[in-house]
């Protein structure tokens, strides 16, 4: 059991106190909500995911806690951490992708990856450096 004290707050114009609060500064996690929780962090949560009804829902709330020391669990059901079809289907397509193109890569000679390169560079707003006018990293750090 943890005890927590009240604090005081004041903001004061020199010896005039022109406010102050007084308070047990908790948060209320009971109000907190899978949803209301994405994108936090916190060191330590209690979670009953047996009433989750959304595909992911419970890798929401999971990933929500930095540690496993932190993670308390209540309950789970099938429905916590399963996966929608539509993304399974979408990863198992990437991943076949992702083996043609580095397949491709792989056959292909320096000056073809790097016109690759400098393409996505370009298309990207950004601006290719000519293999000319590259620097060793020996040459920048000697002009500091």
């Amino acid at each position: 059991m943890r005890t927590a004290d009240p604090m005081e707050w004041t903001i004061a114009d020199g010896a005039k106190v022109l406010a102050r609060i007084e308070q047990v500064p908790l948060r209320l996690a009971w109000a907190m909500t899978v949803h209301k929780s994405q994108g936090m962090s916190m060191d330590a949560a209690f979670m009953d995911l047996s009433t989750a009804f959304e595909y992911g829902q419970g890798y929401v709330a999971l990933s929500r806690v930095r540690t496993f020391a932190g993670l308390h669990l209540g309950g789970l059901n099938d429905k916590a951490l399963e996966v929608h079809p539509d993304v399974l289907s979408h990863d198992a397509a990437f991943r076949i992708l992702s083996e043609q193109l580095r397949t491709a890569f792989h056959g292909m000679n320096k000056s073809e990856v790097a016109k690759l390169q400098s393409d996505f560079i370009v298309a990207c707003e950004g601006r290719a450096v000519p293999e000319s006018g590259k620097r060793s990293v020996k040459a920048k750090r000697a002009k500091k």
